[in-house]
């Protein structure tokens, strides 16, 4: 069995794509939620079902976390944004070329806090579609 050796440049790259690559799967599966939610409220369910208030209030609040979900996707940006215009500036201040990335720094633990919100808000609203749809089918 062979090992391969990593070097710690391809294993950042390798993490900035993953990162990229959720964050892309995040948006998608967020709209297509919040569009197949719209679907449900504006379909034709039978007279019955189509005015019960609680099978709409369950679909709106699928919505609404979805919408969460990019917005947290939003805000990982603009911190992700904020920290790195931070580190250019004590770069800049320190006249250096290089600096060390602080992972204590508020606005590095608000990314990665809201990269991780925006993950468990996409699969806490795709469950609760499923729990107010399937029993439907």
């Amino acid at each position: 069995m062979s090992i391969l050796m990593h070097n710690l440049e391809d294993i950042l790259k390798e993490k900035d794509y993953h990162s990229e690559q959720i964050s892309k799967q995040v948006r998608m599966c967020a709209l297509g939620l919040v569009i197949a939610t719209w679907g449900f409220l504006i379909g034709d369910w039978g007279e019955g079902l189509s005015k019960e208030l609680t099978f709409k209030t369950n679909l709106v609040r699928v919505g609404i976390v979805a919408l969460l979900a990019m917005f947290c996707d939003f805000l990982q940006y603009l911190f992700g944004y904020l920290n790195n215009k931070a580190l250019l500036n004590d770069m800049a201040k320190k006249s250096k070329e290089q600096t060390e990335y602080n992972y204590g720094d508020w606005r590095y633990i608000l990314q990665n806090s809201f990269f991780k919100i925006k993950i468990a808000l996409l699969v806490f609203a795709f469950f609760y579609l499923l729990i107010v749809v399937i029993p439907l089918l």
